[in-house]
């Protein structure tokens, strides 16, 4: 499966295109979270104002059975909204929003919630991202395009690890 994003000159809409080249493989061979019951699964909030990344996703995790989505929020202020209602394990956040900067809502989410995990996705490769999430709280940050080998990974680390220490370089 490949992940393509398209952005035309001047428009500040992506659209995915996913092409399927063979039957998908198991994406993740990681054993279960560690401490985690593996009765329940991994409780998602997406964060995203794109409408069809919401699909992508929902549907990358149809196929994995220890995490269920819970939620969909499309800004910032939503995603405050629902967390504090839902209780989410993990927050999948985009960078980037229409309403607000994803980096900026960091602290309000675990303001609300301080025990929650938020894995910040974007197509932005830049450090000083990187940088500005990991100082906000941020456990992970995981490219859109590689989402399919890096986001389980990077959920699992986030959770087997305390809330001091930042997963970076597994994504």
């Amino acid at each position: 499966m490949h992940l393509f994003l398209l952005q035309r000159a001047g428009v500040s809409r992506y659209h995915f295109i996913i092409l399927i080249t063979h039957p998908l493989p198991e994406i993740s061979t990681h054993e279960p979270i560690t401490g985690m019951n593996s009765m329940e699964p991994v409780r998602l909030l997406i964060v995203d104002n794109n409408l069809q990344f919401h699909d992508l996703i929902n549907g990358f995790f149809k196929h994995h059975d220890q995490y269920v989505v819970i939620g969909n929020a499309l800004s910032g202020n939503e995603g405050i909204r629902l967390a504090s209602q839902l209780k989410p394990d993990v927050i999948l956040l985009d960078v980037h929003m229409e309403d607000t900067n994803g980096i900026e809502m960091i602290p309000r989410f675990h303001k609300a919630l301080p025990e929650v995990r938020i894995i910040m996705l974007t197509i932005y490769d830049i450090d000083i991202y990187r940088q500005h999430a990991k100082a906000a709280g941020a456990k992970g940050y995981v490219l859109k395009g590689d989402i399919f080998n890096s986001l389980i990974p990077a959920i699992e680390q986030s959770l087997s690890t305390s809330l001091e220490y930042s997963t970076w370089e597994c994504t």
